[in-house]
């Protein structure tokens, strides 16, 4: 019989304790319902891989909040400020950390590129655009 490496042993172990973490507060929330999770592990790990992409954006890792929203479906995104919002569903379809880093990477592109713009600097280009 044959032993996996460590890193494979800690990969599966994070895993299995996310999905049980989320499984557990998925069932306590009503099935259509999107709302924030939280869960110390599941907070800790996420600031844990998120805090060099952070850095490397130029952020600050304790002023980037990544937050976790009960909902099935294969989604994050940003929406002002510096947050960056991961469904679960993410989360327990991610195979790895690498895939989680890449969506963490990629909304916080979004953040750093200026693409989330403010209602109201919408409504004034569009002013603009009409005129």
């Amino acid at each position: 019989m044959r032993l996996a490496s460590p890193s494979t042993f800690l990969r599966n172990g994070l895993r299995a304790l996310l999905a049980g973490a989320l499984a557990l507060a998925l069932t306590a929330q009503p099935v259509m319902a999107q709302s924030i999770l939280r869960d110390a592990e599941t907070e800790a790990y996420l600031r844990e891989i998120s805090a060099p992409i952070i850095a490397a954006a130029g952020l600050q890792p304790n002023q980037v909040d990544i937050i976790l929203i009960g909902d099935k479906s294969i989604n994050a995104f940003v929406a002002g400020g510096q947050a960056v919002y991961i469904h679960s569903g993410l989360l327990q379809a991610a195979d790895n950390s690498n895939e989680i880093q890449g969506v963490i990477a990629h909304e916080l592109g979004h953040i750093t590129g200026g693409h989330v713009i403010t209602q109201g600097q919408g409504a004034q280009t569009a002013t603009g655009i009409s005129l």
